[in-house]
């Protein structure tokens, strides 16, 4: 007998709702999904059907948990997000060890904890030697952020003289910036 799998959209169209809601159930391990490709999921139509089943079903009232719920787990779209860094600077962070839940069941990628991700941070942090440039250097990161929103702001005005001064600022502290980092190499994360 061969197994029947729907896709996202024909589950939404089916439910009358938006597929965003399908994809959030199958994130959070709801809904089990059978990864085909880098963006495409398929569901078994019995997986599905025991999904509504349940939501179908009328719950007991369920006794307060006396232990704080399992922290959720994030794809690395959602930590890249929740730390605001690039893919790629996770992926370097895994290959140093952070801390990660291998692929399992419908899930075929990696997938995070936010707080054990935090925590090895903050410890990798704390055994970084301090830089006597470190301070300067972010007061240097800080100026060019400002010279360059300077910059946006002027040329968003149509400010020509204005935007010229911005520029030269940005030169200035982008340049001051390259020295910091010509002076002291390091591994920043």
């Amino acid at each position: 007998m061969q197994e029947t799998y729907v896709t996202v959209a024909e589950i939404a169209e089916q439910l009358k709702m938006n597929p965003q809601t399908v994809r959030n159930w199958i994130d959070r391990g709801s809904l089990p999904a059978v990864r085909v490709g880098p963006r495409r999921v398929r569901v078994r139509q019995a997986d599905l059907d025991e999904f509504l089943s349940k939501a179908a079903t009328p719950r007991a009232e369920e006794p307060t948990p006396e232990s704080p719920p399992e922290e959720e787990l994030l794809s690395r779209r959602a930590l890249t997000n929740r730390l605001q860094r690039s893919a790629a600077w996770v992926d370097a962070r895994v290959r140093e060890g952070m801390p990660y839940e291998p692929p399992s069941g419908a899930y075929a990628h990696r997938r995070f904890r936010l707080g054990e991700v935090n925590a090895w941070l903050e410890q990798r942090a704390s055994l970084q030697p301090r830089r006597d440039g470190d301070d300067a250097e972010r007061g240097d990161v800080a100026q060019l952020a400002s010279a360059l929103a300077h910059a946006t702001s002027a040329a968003h005005a149509g400010d020509q003289s204005k935007l010229t001064n911005a520029l030269r600022m940005v030169a200035n502290a982008a340049e001051r910036l390259a020295d910091a980092l010509e002076r002291a190499p390091h591994s920043s994360y």
